[in-house]
């Protein structure tokens, strides 16, 4: 009897410990399992810190360079900015050599384009006062310029102290000169091109020897002239309305304007051509 409840009471403490041992091992995975879980959630925690750290570097990098992006083509918005700035007068000292270049006057359009800014075509300005058309010319036509009080009529050249034009000086690079000088801005170009924000084109050609005469295109991009004391006009010597002044015509009865110079693009208000040659007593505008 005895020996039986010794063997019961071994095989309960056998059971015990096998219980233990296994209670022991399962604590101990568990643990492992926390630890695992825990290093698990710190390395995903510092792969997200990685991650966000990268993120914020890229957007660091992204908007850097968008800085960067945006002054270069702030600069560059500036350096082709349309304004009468050294972009223009960088290009009007190479503009003399384009004049004895054949090229300069080949054209593939029926009209030249426009720039936005050409004058009205307005013929009562110049035509309907006695005072103001017998004494502004082609080239303050040209110009854009209407004063009162005019001493004597524009020449080229002479606002800028220039002195009267000789016969023998009747060629274009003369005149551009004289045209570069009263008009600081203006620049050769091509029938076919468009003028720079500000600027219209005008056009010169020789009578050598005898004359010259200048036009100008509108802002109906049609060509206007006004022959000396006589009324402006947007037509031809035989009537036709100016598209191009290389294709009309400019044989008149005493002059002939068979030398096609240069279209130049011209600003306006920069121009100083009125300022010696006019006393005003007041200004029309």
């Amino acid at each position: 009897m005895d020996l039986f409840f010794e063997e019961k009471k071994q095989e309960g403490a056998k059971k015990y410990n096998k219980n233990y041992n296994l209670l022991n091992s399962e604590k101990k995975i568990n643990k492992k399992s926390i630890k695992s879980t825990k290093s698990l959630k710190s390395t995903k925690s510092e792969k997200s810190k990685k991650s966000e750290k990268s993120t914020k570097s890229e957007k660091s990098t992204k908007s850097q360079s968008f800085k960067k992006h945006k002054k270069s083509k702030s600069k560059k918005d500036m350096s082709s900015h349309t304004g009468p700035y050294i972009f223009k007068i960088k290009k009007m000292e190479n503009s003399p050599i384009l004049i004895n270049q054949p090229d300069l006057l080949y054209f593939n359009k029926r009209l030249s384009p426009m720039s936005g800014s050409e004058p009205d075509w307005n013929p009562k300005v110049w035509n309907d006062k006695e005072s103001i058309r017998t004494t502004h010319n082609c080239y303050s036509y040209a110009l854009g310029k209407v004063r009162s009080g005019l001493d004597s009529k524009a020449q080229p050249g002479y606002a800028s102290g220039e002195e009267h034009i000789d016969d023998d000086s009747y060629d274009c690079k003369t005149f551009y000169d004289r045209l570069h000088r009263d008009v600081p801005g203006s620049y050769v170009e091509k029938f076919d091109n468009v003028c720079h924000p500000g600027f219209y084109k005008i056009f010169l050609m020789l009578d050598p020897g005898n004359d010259y005469h200048w036009a100008r295109q509108d802002n109906n991009q049609l060509w206007s002239h006004k022959p000396g004391s006589t009324a402006c006009t947007n037509k031809d010597a035989k009537g036709n309305l100016i598209e191009n002044p290389l294709t009309s015509s400019w044989k008149y009865d005493s002059l002939n304007y068979h030398k096609p110079c240069f279209f130049a693009c011209v600003y306006s208000d920069l121009s100083r051509s009125m300022s010696r040659i006019y006393s005003p007593k007041k200004s029309l505008f």
